[in-house]
């Protein structure tokens, strides 16, 4: 007897396992049917995946207006910009019955858009280099019946800047917009080029910079974020200082003090170190003043090379008369004629020597 009851509870166990088995499989749950949805491409589908390994995307960006640029003096400078994003892709997912006659491309504008890329997968392009997130200041998103997708976008960037001023204001600099997906890497996502070439807009005007060029390529980089590459389109602008400005409020100045010291000598012993002091007095005050608009570098510019000079000539000036006073002092004036006649004829040669080598030891 108790056999045969060891039985029967064995087989009405399996009985009931069976039966819940067949229930489960017969009634699928809601994930269940979410997962069927996205495989078949519903509205309603969250795809979390691109629809292949990897996806084209097509890229397009126009950068239509640079609103600022920081001056030299600041310590970290950035460029304010406004640009246009044209994102293009495939997704077979999206596509419409073809024998719907009904089958019309969907578009989404502004927070209408913003909601629908939160249903369907989207390269998610970002400003790699950007100092924070850009502010979108209008997008549209248009799904065409055979599964295309554009994807538009205005917005406003400020972008950091890593600029070479060692010979501001005579300098030439490149800016690099990078652009790149920031959750898909190389394996799931390619740039490509868009529809049409990248540019620069008619009203990118600059007071005291000029574009001489502006240059597209498509990398592939290591990101810290990650240990995969990722694929990367740079926009590079190459852009010139006006150095105009510069040229009449710097350095015209600047020339006639060093003028100024260059006569030195052919003056008056007597009055000479009077007017030694007026034109380093006059050196100090327009180094003082031109300090706030120079750039903050620890190594010398430009600038801070032809300052110096002139520091180094009113020194050699100075150095002169005493020496020759000394001269007078002691009862040596006719040796202390003969070395100021020297120092008439050598002296515009040195001045003129260190001016050259300085500048020319500088640039090169």
């Amino acid at each position: 007897m108790k056999p045969m009851l060891r039985m029967c509870v064995c087989l009405s166990c399996l009985a009931l396992f069976v039966l819940s088995v067949t229930t489960v499989w017969a009634n699928p749950t809601e994930q269940d049917f979410i997962d069927q949805t996205v495989l078949d491409g519903g509205s309603e589908a969250h795809f979390v995946t691109p629809p292949k390994f990897p996806t084209d995307v097509e890229v397009t960006f126009s950068l239509l207006r640079i609103n600022s640029i920081d001056p030299p003096s600041e310590r970290f400078p950035t460029m304010n910009i406004e640009g246009f994003f044209e994102v293009d892709w495939h997704d077979p997912r999206l596509a419409q019955d073809p024998a719907n006659a009904d089958a019309v491309e969907e578009t989404f504008l502004g927070k209408d858009a913003e909601l629908e890329l939160e249903l369907i997968w989207w390269p998610d392009i970002i400003i790699q280099n950007e100092l924070h997130k850009r502010e979108i200041e209008d997008m549209e998103l248009i799904i065409h019946p055979d599964g295309e997708v554009d994807y538009r976008e205005r917005f406003f960037a400020t972008i950091p800047l890593d600029f070479d001023l060692h010979k501001f204001p005579f300098d030439a600099q490149k800016v690099h917009i990078d652009l790149e997906s920031f959750s898909w890497d190389d394996k799931h996502l390619i740039l490509k080029p868009g529809k049409r070439q990248s540019t620069i807009g008619p009203d990118v005007h600059l007071m005291d910079w000029r574009v001489e060029s502006v240059e597209q390529e498509y990398l592939d980089v290591f990101e810290t974020r990650a240990a995969e590459k990722f694929s990367e389109m740079r926009f590079t602008i190459v852009i010139e200082r006006e150095a105009w400005h510069y040229v009449k409020t710097i350095f015209l100045p600047l020339g006639i003090i060093l003028f100024m010291l260059s006569c030195i000598v052919y003056a008056d012993l007597d009055k000479r170190i009077e007017f030694i002091l007026i034109a380093l007095l006059s050196l100090v005050a327009f180094n003082g003043i031109i300090a706030e608009d120079l750039p903050k570098l620890k190594d010398m510019i430009f600038l801070d090379v032809l300052v110096l000079l002139g520091y180094i000539i009113t020194l050699f000036a100075l150095v002169e008369s005493v020496v020759a006073q000394r001269m007078r002092a002691v009862g040596q004036a006719e040796r202390a004629e003969r070395m100021e006649q020297t120092n008439r004829k050598i002296f515009p040669y040195i001045m003129a020597l260190i001016v050259v080598g300085g500048v020319l030891g500088y640039i090169i």
